[in-house]
């Protein structure tokens, strides 16, 4: 995508995030006064039905706060083409993108950065880097097989993802599946460490 193409997108994802911010304090203004109102009431006064409805409410409230407040993140990315940002911030925003995907596919995606190495830079124009990450371990996804376990490690310089099965287990073309994205995009990419169920190690500009 060219960098207008890019900031349309990023303005176009911020409007919506903060039109959902909206409603979800809406839902919430209501949801407190809800329980307000039990706690008044107290537990004898509240048919249990209600008590536990309220309750699958303000965790379903919390969960769409949290990935509200993602998808505005991920949208501000756009927002300076020449900025930089924590390797951490865009493997948490790239796997944002590509959960749902791989909860469907019954696969796991767990991060395990040092925090050192997460507050590395890594830029310019991050979205672009959040939108290969998410492309490569999208185009993985489609060819792991269910229950596969996927990790993403860092060593400082490099973004490791490597999977909990041999590498000779995986299709025929995974690893080649994840790293186009990643080559179009500009970042450097070796040869995966067999021997430590590397799938891919990437290098951010």
């Amino acid at each position: 995508m060219r960098p207008g193409e890019l900031a349309v997108l990023g303005s176009g994802l911020a409007g919506l995030s903060h039109e959902f911010k909206n409603v979800l304090a809406i839902v919430g203004e209501s949801t407190g006064l809800v329980g307000d109102l039990i706690e008044i009431d107290g537990p004898e006064g509240v048919d249990e039905r209600v008590t536990r409805a309220f309750g699958c409410v303000t965790r379903q409230l919390e969960r769409a706060n949290r990935m509200v407040s993602l998808m505005n993140r991920f949208a501000h990315a756009f927002d300076d083409p020449d900025a930089s940002l924590p390797v951490g911030e865009i493997v948490t925003q790239a796997v944002f993108l590509v959960d749902r995907r791989a909860r469907s596919r019954d696969v796991s995606i767990e991060r395990e950065l040092r925090p050192a190495h997460a507050a590395n830079l890594a830029g310019p124009q991050p979205a672009r880097l959040v939108l290969a990450l998410a492309s490569a371990l999208f185009a993985g996804l489609s060819k792991l097989p269910p229950s596969t376990r996927l990790r993403i490690t860092s060593d400082g310089d490099w973004i490791l993802v490597s999977g909990d099965l041999p590498v000779d287990a995986l299709p025929s073309g995974t690893a080649d599946a994840l790293a186009e994205a990643l080559v179009d995009a500009g970042c450097a990419v070796r040869p995966p460490d067999a021997s430590k169920g590397e799938l891919i190690s990437i290098r951010l500009p």
